[in-house]
């Protein structure tokens, strides 16, 4: 065994045992209360808020549904269609998934007992970590530039946006600060393989400042790890208990895994049509409970936007915000729900004309979530076309919207294709 290695870890000992070790079984105890408090929040604001919809048996091929939702989360398979945005989030997925998965591992080293030097599994995890991390800030550095200096109309930058950016940065600068600060206050010369398991903090040593006595430094390295404790907890109390937009982590996989299976723009019949009282959808309950998860994962990212035909030529519609509105309404229709509360006696506002109000046409809004925002939205216009049907109107939204009804675009695509006259929707005609 190297002398010079074996002199390290042996001074290391004291940091891993009297500092950190304390400090992640505190974080253990608190990682349990979180998770309590995910399952409650989980139930009360997503699971009873889903279930103010009809029922919908999205059940079936459980294997295809779970191939599909690998396949889109942990290969990007649709979000590839944009490199930029494409490379960016995978870059951050990946970087996430390898800080947890090097963190998880290292906490293991003590049930299972350091060595000295650790086992080679611990120094990879390291490794693994610290790749993690600057995956993170190379995907992180890509969202900066483009929401705001390139800053593409699609998307809206909300203070929430500012404050998860300064979080997410606080924290992964001050990991790599402690552990540069813990390889250096032992007073040991470094050994020469630390750039193979830390090569980001083994470069910031130089720059690190040691004071003179070796309690001073120990204060010193409790200071820096509560600097980044204290970051990381508010970071996922915030995750948990706000909506935040990062809950997409859960809810764009459970959306993924319960997605209709149907050929895309296939409506579902209406029983007993002449004695129907309603048609399609024109109140927030009367869509099904995996619209309502549709809405709830909406990641605000614009593709429907920038695919819209009539958006595009700057009419008065954006799939998103329609989208946007619906989800708001949901949130409103839902606070008695969430919190115990018993419901509002007041009428039910219509969705088309009340909650949104703007003209929009369906038309190329297949891009994006695809099958999902097609599907809901064609509700609400099958309520709007149907009514005006029944009551003996002609429908003149196409003629608002100065464009021909049969104009629209492929999935995704901005090519051309045209329905039949009197289509209701681009996926009828397929």
């Amino acid at each position: 065994m190297d002398s010079l290695s074996f002199r390290f870890w042996a001074a290391q000992d004291v940091y891993l045992t009297k500092i950190l070790l304390p400090v992640a079984l505190g974080f253990l105890v608190l990682l349990v209360g979180l998770v309590a408090l995910f399952v409650i929040s989980f139930r009360r604001e997503h699971y009873r808020l889903w279930h103010l919809g009809k029922a919908e048996d999205c059940s079936g091929q459980w294997l295809t549904r779970l191939k599909t939702v690998l396949a889109v989360t942990f290969a990007h398979k649709r979000i590839w269609n944009e490199p930029y945005p494409g490379t960016m989030h995978l870059l951050i997925f990946w970087g996430v998934l390898l800080i947890f998965l090097g963190k998880i591992i290292r906490l293991l080293s003590y049930p299972v007992g350091l060595t000295i030097p650790p086992q080679a599994v611990f120094l990879y995890a390291s490794l693994i970590s610290e790749i993690g991390g600057v995956m993170m800030i190379g995907g992180g550095l890509l969202a900066f530039v483009r929401r705001y200096l390139l800053r593409p109309s699609r998307l809206d930058t909300k203070p929430e946006h500012h404050f998860l950016f300064l979080l997410g940065s606080a924290i992964l600068i001050t990991g790599y600060l402690i552990k540069a600060y813990r390889m250096t206050a032992a007073g040991v010369e470094i050994p020469h393989d630390s750039f193979f398991w830390a090569p980001v903090s083994s470069l910031l040593v130089p720059f690190i400042l040691v004071l003179p006595s070796k309690v001073l430094n120990e204060l010193f390295l409790w200071h820096r790890v509560f600097i980044h404790s204290v970051p990381a907890t508010l970071f996922l109390i915030y995750f948990i208990a706000s909506r935040s937009p990062l809950k997409h982590l859960f809810l764009s996989p459970l959306n993924i895994y319960y997605r209709s299976l149907k050929p895309r723009g296939a409506l579902q019949p209406i029983p007993n049509f002449d004695e129907a009282e309603t048609f399609g959808v024109s109140h927030i309950k009367e869509f099904t409970w995996k619209q309502l998860l549709d809405l709830e994962a909406c990641t605000r990212c614009g593709r429907c936007q920038d695919h819209c035909p009539a958006h595009l030529t700057e009419k008065p519609l954006s799939p998103k915000k329609v989208i946007l509105d619906l989800r708001s309404h949901l949130h409103e229709k839902g606070k008695p729900l969430i919190w115990n509360q018993p419901p509002k006696e007041d009428e039910d506002r219509s969705l088309v004309g009340e909650i949104i109000s703007e003209i929009y046409r369906l038309a190329g809004l297949e891009a994006g979530d695809r099958a999902g925002l097609a599907r809901l939205l064609e509700d609400l216009e099958r309520h709007r076309q149907l009514r005006a049907r029944r009551d003996g109107l002609q429908d003149r939204s196409s003629r608002t919207l100065g464009f021909p009804e049969s104009r629209c675009t492929e999935s995704g695509r901005r090519s051309r294709r045209f329905l039949r006259p009197g289509c209701i929707s681009p996926g009828c005609c397929r």
